[in-house]
């Protein structure tokens, strides 16, 4: 598996910036399955809030 630099630290701190490579797979298939099932990728309003 993947272990991040500093031990349960960095685990930690990876998954508060969802760095964990489990994490970023998980979101980028929910991405993909929602570009092949509706033609496009939902934006939540708070992440559009985000981008401003």
């Amino acid at each position: 598996g993947y272990t991040p630099p500093g031990g349960d630290i960095g685990r930690a701190i990876a998954k508060l910036f969802a760095a964990e490579p489990n994490i970023q797979a998980r979101h980028e298939l929910k991405r993909f399955k929602m570009l092949m099932e509706a033609g496009e990728i939902a934006i939540s309003a708070n992440h559009l809030s985000e981008d401003k």
